[in-house]
């Protein structure tokens, strides 16, 4: 569905609800006055009183129940009002998984390495203001869909300014935080990656990619060809140069999760 429709969606329902409210609000006071005035006019009417108070009590339960329906339908209505001015199922449209990754010093305790995580991955929501409409776009999906962040151990401070310079060379955006309570010290850098760098099963290396096909195909007989270094580019990557994206994952998979 839409966001603009689904926001239009829920303004109607929580009008309706509003409307519904008012009416039984109205409804119970009125069958409050209807028990006042039988107490008084006809003390030998306690079954139609009770069954008065019967019906005051459904409609306690359904105000209570339209209460919270309306608190629900204003917490949905503020989350899309966040997307109103996204074009129309762009996220729908965006078949490209994103996970933002950070690396932080090793010697930090664990508290702190999620602090300095979040330094840096608010730099790199401002930085990436400046960027191109696909790193903006990539950036927007990660941040209102995927949303995954991954913490890794940087190791020493010299693995973490390699770590940087391996980013620096990729020619991929990332963000370093400058702790100040630490003399200035580079804390952490993090940066975006896409589903081609860490879902190895969908985007499997080349000699993952040949061992999957011989152990397809070890049954077939004559046994086909391994395929090519240009099938596999053009089959997994759509014929992109995979080098950098492997160069990536291999930074990635050399860190261990931070703890």
């Amino acid at each position: 569905m839409a966001i603009n429709h689904q926001h239009s969606e829920y303004a109607k329902k929580l009008a309706e609800c509003k409307k519904r409210v008012v009416d039984v609000q109205n409804a119970i006071k009125f069958e409050k006055q209807l028990i006042s005035y039988f107490i008084k006019n006809t003390p030998d009417s306690k079954e139609l009183i009770k069954t008065i108070a019967q019906r005051i009590g459904l409609l306690r339960r359904e105000n209570k129940y339209l209460s919270e329906e309306i608190i629900d339908i204003r917490s949905k209505i503020k989350t899309t009002q966040r997307f109103q001015n996204t074009p129309v199922d762009y996220f729908d449209l965006q078949p490209m998984r994103y996970r933002m990754y950070s690396m932080v010093l090793r010697q930090l305790n664990p508290m702190q390495k999620g602090i300095q995580s979040l330094h840096a991955v608010v730099d790199y929501g401002e930085m990436v203001k400046t960027f191109s409409v696909d790193y903006k776009q990539a950036y927007s999906t990660w941040a209102h869909r995927d949303k995954t962040m991954i913490i890794l151990d940087a190791g020493t401070s010299v693995d973490l300014i390699n770590a940087i310079h391996e980013l620096i060379q990729l020619n991929i955006p990332h963000a370093v935080f400058y702790e100040e309570d630490l003399y200035g010290m580079n804390t952490v850098v993090c940066f975006l990656a896409d589903e081609r760098v860490w879902d190895t099963k969908k985007y499997p290396s080349y000699e993952e990619y040949v061992d999957n096909f011989i152990e397809e195909n070890k049954f077939r007989q004559p046994s086909p060809m391994a395929p090519s270094k240009e099938w596999w580019i053009e089959n997994v990557f759509n014929n992109i140069d995979p080098t950098n994206i492997l160069r990536i994952r291999d930074l990635i998979f050399s860190k261990k999760l931070s703890m």
